[in-house]
């Protein structure tokens, strides 16, 4: 066998979280004044905004006294811009703040006449000055509308799911070969419903109301895309490709095969069609020598997510050939299965060095 490596060109799905999330970003979850002009202490004393300044930009929080001068600007925080922080005073003129990009709590307060700011530990912070203090109510922004977990159905015919709400979104596309095998069709409808509730439940017990550090302005997105592929004599391929968006820093892209054998009426283990453990021992080592030289070979990251288990080979999908059998392998492997996350999607192909099998 002989192989080689790109990274994924399947584009349509991350286009489309891009389109969704950008719509996310643009509504209106329910922002509060604090957000779109200065908040004033209890006191009156000081005013608090937070401008975005830099590019690609950064929110800085900012205290005016009652004059309109700046005594205090938080240069070192780093607030991404493109995530929401809340702010609030407390009866104690004391100002917090949540970060919903990483869901950390922060208060800035007086010392010794400057003001001065500090990662908030749940349970009061050191500091003396501050004794046990607590973020004041309200400070974590609620959702508009009911955080109920949505009821999925789908019926026999259906291939598109999407639904959208205050706190998420989630769009599932299946092939039409799912109506031309109804057994087929079944299988990959319950697998799709299986996780939107999964991905539901989960995201309706962690949003933003919980304060768990859940994005406050990107909807929580499910998105996956099943796809009918060139199939070898007597087998029909799908592959699928998920995105989900669940609050911090990025989402994450997975993907799975389904191979189905048209005779038995079931669905066959992709390792299976590798043949015998000789075989199977030859197709791992073409694909991990392919990938150490694309990435390296740095802290086993290759050896554990190449090993030879069906949990590393879930997107393996036969490649047909001119006489209608396999004529070779692709197989995918998720962001953290053989890399870091900053290397992305990693496709693999490994063609046959005889004949066709099966």
């Amino acid at each position: 066998m002989s192989g080689s490596a790109s990274h994924s060109s399947k584009g349509p799905l991350l286009a489309a979280a891009i389109s969704f999330a950008g719509l996310a970003a643009c509504g209106d979850p329910g922002i509060p004044p604090n957000q779109v002009q200065g908040l004033v202490s209890p006191d009156g004393e000081w005013t608090a905004s937070a401008p975005i300044e830099g590019d690609p930009g950064v929110w800085v929080v900012t205290i005016e006294d009652s004059t309109g001068r700046t005594v205090f600007r938080d240069t070192e925080s780093g607030f991404c811009g493109n995530l929401n922080v809340y702010w609030l005073w407390d009866s104690r003129n004391r100002l917090w703040l949540w970060n919903s990009d990483d869901g950390r709590t922060w208060i800035y307060h007086r010392f010794g006449g400057e003001w001065r700011a500090g990662l908030w530990k749940e349970g009061g912070m050191a500091d003396l000055v501050l004794g046990d203090a607590e973020p004041p109510d309200g400070l974590v922004p609620e959702y508009s509308g009911s955080k109920a977990v949505p009821s999925i159905e789908a019926s026999p015919g259906q291939l598109v799911l999407a639904d959208s709400g205050s706190w998420f979104a989630y769009r599932v596309e299946l092939p039409p070969v799912c109506l031309e095998i109804p057994a087929l069709g079944e299988s990959l409808r319950s697998h799709a419903v299986e996780g939107l509730r999964g991905f539901l439940e989960l995201a309706g017990e962690s949003g933003p109301a919980s304060g768990t550090g859940m994005s406050s302005q990107l909807d929580l997105l499910h998105l996956a895309e099943y796809s009918e592929e060139p199939s070898p004599e007597g087998l029909v391929c799908v592959s699928m490709e998920g995105f989900e968006f669940s609050g911090g820093a990025h989402g994450i892209t997975w993907h799975r095969a389904f191979i189905y054998d048209t005779g038995t009426g079931g669905f066959v283990q992709p390792l299976s069609l590798l043949g015998d453990s000789a075989s199977c021992e030859e197709f791992r080592t073409a694909v991990a020598d392919t990938l150490e030289h694309r990435l390296g070979a740095e802290d086993n990251w290759i050896e554990e997510g190449t090993a030879l288990i069906p949990g590393n080979y879930d997107a393996l999908l036969p490649l047909p050939g001119p006489s209608g059998g396999i004529e070779g392998f692709r197989v995918f492997f998720d962001p953290y299965q053989v890399a870091p996350y900053a290397f992305g999607v990693q496709e693999v192909v490994v063609r046959n060095r005889g004949s066709e099998t099966r």
